[in-house]
């Protein structure tokens, strides 16, 4: 019992000091600006680790609803993250930023809907109902967070757009930290309660290895884009001749 305390102390520690290092390179590098919702989910999330740790310490009536309660908060803090990774990856390209971004949109409507209608057709489960419609809900959430993900990588690849780095790093730890926790929630659907020690273990892992991949992207120095490495003159008759021509192809 010892043992499984120190375990889970660990694994609420470690990324909240993680994320609180991640939270002062965005501050003190000058990336607030670009990256305001993901400084935020960063501070937030070590927050909530520190009261966390606070309260159960106590009863778990308290506890419980903080959880999940910041637990929804992030959730829609995730979406939000999601906008600004590709808003970030859109910025260079003008004329595809109003027509992507409202692609991004429908596509995160229509990714919930069908996350939820599935979920609806579910058969009910036989432990506590409260925990099973938060499992439903967290599992509605994280498959609309991958769907996301998905459209983001495959936009990034069809358009060959530039990654900056920090970007391309918050996207693979919530793509990553979204698709173990579908399989965990899956498993623990399956297994019932028996499972729920793998269950908060798996996530917690996955987590820590999202704040980990996050705080190596989030240290190392941005890199130019590929067109800075012509003559700066050159690159920009370049980047302007090709944003014509794809705002163009968009207006037809």
């Amino acid at each position: 019992m010892l043992s499984q305390y120190f375990l889970w102390t660990a694994l609420a520690v470690v990324p909240s000091l993680l994320l609180a290092a991640i939270g002062a390179r965005i501050y003190l590098s000058g990336g607030l600006r670009e990256y305001p919702f993901f400084f935020a989910y960063a501070v937030l999330q070590a927050l909530r680790a520190v009261i966390e740790l606070v309260l159960r310490r106590g009863s778990y009536g308290p506890y419980f609803t903080f959880y999940w309660s910041a637990e929804a908060v992030i959730v829609l803090l995730n979406f939000a993250v999601l906008y600004e990774v590709c808003r970030n990856l859109l910025q260079p390209y003008l004329p595809l930023r109003p027509q992507l971004q409202a692609w991004f949109r429908y596509a995160a409507v229509a990714l919930l809907a069908t996350a939820v209608l599935l979920s609806a057709f579910e058969p009910a489960g036989n432990g506590w109902w409260i925990l099973a419609k938060v499992l439903l809900v967290e599992k509605v959430a994280r498959f609309a967070q991958a769907g996301l993900l998905v459209l983001i990588f495959a936009l990034a690849a069809f358009f060959h757009l530039q990654w900056k780095q920090l970007s391309f790093g918050i996207a693979l730890g919530f793509g990553i930290y979204a698709s173990v926790c579908l399989a965990a929630v899956a498993v623990r659907e399956h297994f019932g309660p028996a499972q729920d020690f793998t269950f908060a273990l798996t996530n917690s892992l996955a987590y820590n290895c999202a704040c980990l991949i996050w705080l190596a992207y989030a240290f190392q120095r941005e890199t130019a884009p590929v067109t800075a490495k012509i003559a700066p003159q050159r690159a920009d008759f370049k980047l302007a001749e090709w944003n014509r021509a794809l705002g163009g192809l968009l207006r037809r």
